[in-house]
């Protein structure tokens, strides 16, 4: 892992064992960081990064749910494409969510289809605080096949609790009661290399 001036620049596959924790402090998760990081089933994202790169997390196919922090303030374009198995994306950032309304955008600030070619995903959760007329359930409406569910927070659990016996139970077992998904993993201990050189 290389890390420099608070941003990660660069996961290898020698640094993890199908989960990863991003050191607290980082500030912005730089372009490709993730690119193609295979058997990552796991990301643990802190409350501290405030930005998420382009390509960040592109081709990591085995990733099976992923929370945004409430700090997070951009994500670049492609910053998701082709994680197939990806089946839950936990929004927690008010931030993402108030943008004025673009005839380009899903959600504010992402300029593309944020989830293009994942095609396991089930659910994207948003806070309970979203609103019907949010940038987000207008944009998404429009633009994409809702073959995922759109949903706040404690719509979410009253939808598992209501259907869980027809939901498919690998989703269930990602999230339970109101825990958020991967913050209790058993992470590997992160193996970091310092790149004290400027970035010019």
């Amino acid at each position: 892992m290389i890390i420099e001036n608070k941003t990660l620049i660069k996961v290898e596959e020698s640094d993890y064992k199908e989960s990863f924790r991003i050191p607290d402090g980082i500030e912005y998760i730089g372009e490709k960081a993730f690119y193609n990081c295979k058997n990552l089933k796991f990301i643990y994202i802190p409350e501290s990064v405030k930005e998420i790169g382009v390509k960040a997390f592109w081709g990591c196919e085995d990733l099976k749910t992923l929370t945004i922090p409430k700090n997070v303030a951009r994500i670049g374009m492609f910053a998701l494409d082709y994680c197939r198995n990806l089946e839950l994306v936990t929004i927690e950032s008010k931030k993402l969510l108030n943008c004025v309304k673009t005839t380009r955008c899903i959600f504010p600030n992402f300029r593309r289809n944020l989830f293009f070619e994942c095609i396991k995903l089930k659910f994207v959760i948003l806070p309970d605080s979203t609103p019907e007329n949010n940038i987000v359930f207008t944009c998404m409406e429009k633009r994409i096949s809702q073959s995922y569910k759109i949903l706040r927070e404690s719509e979410y659990h009253s939808y598992v609790e209501k259907y869980k016996k027809r939901i498919n139970k690998g989703t269930l077992s990602l999230i339970k009661s109101t825990e958020k998904p991967n913050a209790d993993l058993n992470l590997k201990e992160n193996k970091v290399v310092e790149n004290t050189k400027d970035r010019n």
